[in-house]
């Protein structure tokens, strides 16, 4: 993997031309000042933005950016987003959930060609075990192993017992029973998805129920860095691991960075997990 110092170098150059998880111990007394922390976050979408627009300049990861549009990069955004916002395991598994039947009752409406199965294969291959993509995704593979398709049958309560009740059998944190206010903000989020829209302008969607300032421009982080998924394919790791490295190396206080990486990690997770048709554009 390229230096950080050398992965930025190449992507100014080009931007010009082209017109591992860590563990971190918070300190509970952490100041994160409002206005600082939306700052540092408008310098971390400049970087992503160059990293996608060095993705542009390379021919060799040109191959799928707006040839094809995969639309599970929309659905991925939702459950990143809802982790964003609520920063829980059960709810964001439930938005995933949620918002893939969703798109596959859509595709079938449209006779898009379509999977029997939900899930793909390998969709923890390169995913790093101590991750919260790794959990998320565990967590729904086990819950179709035990429940198949009847988990579409489950209410919103139902389904976000069984995702919290499978996240504390992976991780062995305490078990939290599903509450209202939880339930609502799942609904509210997965009500808000539009597959034929964009990821930019389905989290734009999203950030229309936020009034929160940091957590607006989290959620612009995640959107610039899902659509720069759009240009690699499943076992490309490159990207992620650029996208990691520039967290890393930004101004966020250590307890934004590591909500920012279990997020990307998220995202990245979910876009290898759920099984929908690449659409031509």
């Amino acid at each position: 993997m390229k230096k950080i110092t050398f992965l930025l170098f190449v992507i100014a150059f080009c931007f010009a031309g082209c017109s591992n998880e860590s563990e971190i111990i918070l300190d509970k007394n952490e100041v994160e000042p409002t206005t600082a922390n939306v700052e540092q976050f408008k310098v971390l979408k400049e970087d992503f933005v160059k990293l996608n627009e060095w993705y542009v300049c390379e021919d060799v990861h040109t191959r799928n950016i707006f040839k094809k549009f995969h639309r599970l990069l929309i659905a991925a955004a939702f459950d990143t987003a809802c982790f964003i916002i609520d920063g829980n395991f059960g709810t964001s598994i439930s938005v995933s959930k949620l918002v893939y039947d969703i798109l596959k009752d859509w595709e079938d409406k449209k006779e898009k060609k379509n999977s029997d199965k939900a899930l793909k294969q390998g969709a923890l291959i390169d995913v790093d075990p101590k991750s919260a993509g790794y959990v998320h995704n565990l967590a729904i593979i086990n819950m179709y192993n035990e429940y198949g398709d009847s988990l579409k049958l489950l209410t919103t309560k139902e389904l976000l017992n069984v995702s919290n009740r499978e996240v504390s059998n992976i991780t062995g944190q305490i078990y939290m029973a599903a509450t209202d206010e939880s339930c609502e903000l799942i609904d509210n989020i997965a009500a808000r998805f539009n597959p034929e829209l964009s990821v930019s302008e389905n989290i734009q969607s999203v950030k229309s129920i936020i009034t929160d300032e940091t957590v607006k421009e989290e959620l612009d982080v995640c959107g610039i860095f899902l659509e720069g998924l759009q240009m690699v394919d499943d076992n490309d790791t490159t990207y992620v691991s650029s996208a990691i490295e520039l967290i890393d190396n930004s101004q966020l206080t250590p307890s934004q960075k590591m909500r920012m990486k279990e997020s990307l990690s998220i995202g990245y997770a979910s876009a290898k997990l759920w099984n929908t048709p690449i659409v031509e554009e």
